[in-house]
């Protein structure tokens, strides 16, 4: 017998993986389903089945399936109780939800806290707190994440109130905000509940109380009144605590990028901390304000005086770091290079900071090589030694005519398995083949079995990819509450099956992340070219085809810059507010339709990966006409506006080629997204992927 949390199964089930190329065995009513296969061919790599067009909006919920499921007590059958409880809920009928979910095996598994709160809210409905705060006390909370605890006590707190324990609800509710004031909306609910017992006495929270409040309010999306309750308790706190107050306040303001406001609050956050611990952190903080607000010239005066006068070491290192940075946007190449060996030199004193400060050593390198400072570039990169340095020694000595270039980008970078911008750039300059057209054959999962069966079945026949999703990150988080594997992350050929599984169900977000898993978790690994392609599919290829013949565009460089934006998922939608597969604004979107003489009704028309993609290579193709065709400048205009794109690219293409270019697009999180986008155009270009039948 084999054991998984939930219950006892056999040990023959818990080891039949045997699926990927070849049926798994499914438990229940789940059929056996062939999984993708992967064929190399001389046109390229062809795909047989795998679901690349996105899950079905309109599919059912295999409910039937569940219900013959939820017969096994493994970890499926116990993933399946939450959704079936839901479709009975859903009829108006709670009491046999509510018998579903109090199986026991649901008590100590993944989904105990779904349960829990289901049952709880039937009882609240019915009118019958007792019996609601009797099932939350008594709960067994072992294992528990802080989300699903603090949203216990959100939930539990005010059921003891209104039972007359309010000190009891009270304690609760602050606990939330003391210990998990950023998990929302339980902060939020913490919050209202202890608004509304401070409204009944007339009592004003205290300072500290009044501070956390504040936190959950901005934790919880309400940004304009964590601001003005903070700048309230500012005004009434001692000397030594406003400081602290308004310094947060100012971090809140820049990222609500209300820049100016920042500025302002930056000011009185200096004179507040005058004398106090804070000060430095106050210079910094206002230093990054006036940068945020453009005022570059003053930023970096600024970032100069805390790196040279800040009584901490970290704080010195950072604020060169980021006077660097600035320095480098402002194409201040000898400053910058300044900066980043200032940074360099500190944080080797001060290791706390150098997780923040990373590659300083070899971008001062790199800057130092743009203004043809040769030989202090080449003596930097040889110090820092990173994968950045390395690559550009390896350009550098190339140019100087000496072996050891070639050797660095042939043996460093051009062999080894990927499509990384160092990988790609080398094998360019030394044009040299990548993939060996090896396609890796699927084998059963001999390190996990039980997980990878439970999720292949849930994000394949059982149509429950949230499900599956949360064992992947319970698993790989250690949550106690799952079967052990390896003591450090999930192993490669998991990572492996997981993809594979989640292509199967039409999951392409999950199942490209899965992918690129993969290949992290066994870099070493001699099988890792053959398992590349699987991270590179033909997604929405029939879409893709379409758009990118029609509006001109590159249909590798179209799939690369949608991988990286949605990672195929049409319904994406980011913090921003950007939607589909390409991730337009909707004003961005209007702009396109009312070009193509098309109307835009609803922005949840960009939900459409037809539409989506037509939009997205429109926008594209215009920025590539506006930067004479250079796709690398392209990509910095649609990820961070075409005002970003630096007035100086082609001086910095004509030094270093598109490489260089991407080192110093726009910012640090724009240089890696035209980073990606490139690799992952030339993985589409060598790789040349298909479905098996046209699409």
């Amino acid at each position: 017998m084999g054991v998984i949390r939930g219950g006892w199964v056999p040990r023959s089930r818990a080891l039949a993986l045997g699926a990927l190329l070849g049926g798994l065995a499914l438990s229940g009513a789940a059929a056996a389903s062939a999984a993708p296969r992967l064929e190399p061919t001389p046109a390229g790599v062809r795909w047989h089945g795998a679901t690349l067009a996105g899950r079905g909006a309109e599919a059912r919920a295999p409910v039937v399936a569940w219900w013959r499921e939820a017969r096994d007590p493994g970890l499926e059958g116990t993933a399946v109780l939450v959704p079936l409880a839901d479709t009975l809920a859903a009829r108006g009928d709670t009491l046999r939800a509510d018998s579903l979910l109090s199986l026991p095996r649901l008590a100590r598994s993944l989904w105990a806290w779904d349960a829990l709160r289901r049952r709880a809210t039937y009882a609240l409905a019915r009118g019958d707190r007792t019996a609601a705060g009797r099932l939350l006390d008594v709960a067994d909370r072992h294992g528990w994440t802080a989300s699903e605890d603090a949203s216990w006590r959100a939930l539990l707190a005010p059921i003891m109130v209104a039972a007359g324990d309010t000190l009891g609800g009270q304690a609760l509710a602050r606990q939330v905000l003391e210990e998990n004031v950023s998990v929302a909306p339980a902060s939020g609910q913490a919050l209202e509940l202890l608004e509304s017992i401070a409204r009944a006495r007339r009592e004003p929270f205290a300072p500290r109380l009044a501070r956390r409040a504040a936190q959950a309010e901005w934790a919880n999306g309400s940004r304009a009144r964590a601001l003005a309750r903070l700048a309230q308790v500012a005004g009434e706190a001692s000397e030594s605590e406003r400081g602290a107050d308004e310094l947060q306040r100012v971090q809140w303001l820049r990222d609500w990028r209300r820049y100016a406001a920042a500025v302002e609050a930056s000011d009185t956050a200096v004179q507040w901390t005058e004398g106090t611990p804070d000060y430095d952190r106050a210079r910094l903080e206002r230093a990054r304000s006036l940068r945020a607000a453009g005022h570059s010239e003053a930023a970096m005066v600024l970032y100069a005086r805390v790196g040279g006068s800040a009584e901490d070491a970290a704080m010195r290192a950072l604020a060169w770091w980021e006077y660097a940075r600035e320095a480098q946007d402002e194409s201040r190449w000898a400053l910058a290079a300044h900066g980043f060996r200032m940074a360099d030199s500190l944080a080797k004193h001060a290791p706390g900071v150098r997780s923040t400060i990373q590659s300083a050593g070899s971008l001062a390198g790199l800057m130092e090589w743009t203004i043809h400072r040769d030989t202090e570039a080449i003596q930097a990169w040889r110090e820092s030694g990173d994968r950045r340095a390395r690559f550009w020694l390896g350009v550098a000595l190339r140019q100087r005519g000496e072996p050891e270039g070639d050797r660095i980008l042939r043996e460093e970078f051009a062999e080894r398995p990927g499509f990384d911008l160092y990988a790609v750039a080398a094998r360019d300059t030394l044009d040299l083949p990548s993939w060996p057209g090896q396609v890796w054959a699927a084998r059963d999962d001999t390190i996990e079995p039980e997980l990878v069966t439970a999720v292949v079945t849930l994000a394949g026949p059982l149509a429950l990819p949230e499900a599956a999703a949360r064992i992947v990150t319970a698993r790989d988080h250690g949550d106690i509450r799952l079967p052990q594997g390896p003591k450090r992350g999930i192993a490669p050929t998991s990572w492996r099956a997981i993809a594979a599984a989640s292509y199967a169900g039409g999951d392409l977000d999950e199942a490209t992340r899965a992918a690129d898993r993969a290949l992290t978790a066994a870099p070493n690994d001699t099988s890792t070219w053959s398992w590349v392609p699987w991270a590179f599919p033909p997604a929405f290829e029939r879409e893709v085809n379409s758009a990118a013949a029609r509006m001109g565009v590159e249909r590798e460089l179209l799939w690369g810059l949608v991988r990286q934006e949605s990672r195929f998922d049409p319904r994406a939608v980011s913090r921003s507010h950007a939607l589909g597969l390409a991730q337009l604004l909707p004003g961005t979107a209007r702009d396109v339709a009312r070009a193509l003489g098309e109307r835009l009704g609803s922005d949840t028309l960009l939900f459409e990966p037809g539409r989506a993609l037509r939009y997205g290579a429109y926008y594209l193709r215009q920025l590539l006409d506006r930067f004479e065709s250079v796709a690398p400048v392209a990509l910095t205009a649609y990820n961070a506006g075409p005002g970003k794109v630096r007035a100086d690219w082609r001086v910095l293409i004509a030094r270093g080629g598109w490489a260089l270019y991407c080192e110093m697009a726009a910012n640090a999180d724009t240089q890696d997204y035209v980073r990606r986008i490139l690799g992952y155009r030339q993985a589409y270009r060598d790789l040349k992927p298909a479905t098996a039948d046209g699409p």
